[in-house]
């Protein structure tokens, strides 16, 4: 549960390259939440892999989450992403395997890719992808909300969801809890 489960730091920030990390904050939140909320400019599956454990995690006690993201994407998530609309056979996902689904979600390979389709295909993971209508500019809001079916925690700061993001960039939150 959020409010009982997780140290929250009293300042309720997270900044890179301190006790207080990025990584730590989605990866306590997948835990121990049952829905995840997120608008951001960058999205990058690469992040799954990163928090591969807390996903796993996440899936396993029946989470969803929902993602509005921009339209630059690698090209093997677009393509996740477009398997998953299409009308092909995906192989099954078995969610309820925490430990297959870690190993799944940890490697960035074809598997990975259809177990990405899988979740959407499943409404595990929905993901809209905006563009401004003008055409200037990119969409590159970061901000989110995770809930457990009780309490909430949302957040907002410099943090894409990506590889880099999370590990390589020096980043900052800050959340709000809504006890």
């Amino acid at each position: 549960m959020l409010k009982t489960d997780i140290i929250w730091p009293n300042h309720r920030r997270y900044k890179s390259r301190t006790e207080w990390e990025p990584v730590g904050f989605f990866s306590d939140c997948l835990c121990n939440s049952t829905r995840f909320d997120l608008m951001l400019g960058f999205f990058s599956s690469t992040a799954i892999n990163v928090l591969a454990d807390g996903f796993a995690s996440f899936l396993y006690n029946g989470g969803s989450m929902n993602l509005i993201v921009n339209d630059i994407l690698t090209e093997q998530d677009r393509n996740a992403i477009a398997k998953s609309e299409q009308d092909i056979p995906i192989p099954f996902f078995d969610i309820k395997n925490i430990e297959k689904l870690k190993d799944t979600l940890s490697e960035r390979d074809a598997h990975f890719f259809d177990c990405l389709a899988w979740l959407i295909r499943n409404n595990r993971l929905d993901i809209k992808i905006i563009a401004p209508k003008n055409s200037i500019g990119i969409s590159h809001t970061k901000s989110g909300v995770f809930s457990d079916g009780v309490n909430k925690v949302g957040f907002d700061g410099s943090c894409n969801f990506s590889r880099s993001a999370l590990i390589d960039n020096i980043e900052s939150l800050t959340i709000s809890c809504d006890w």
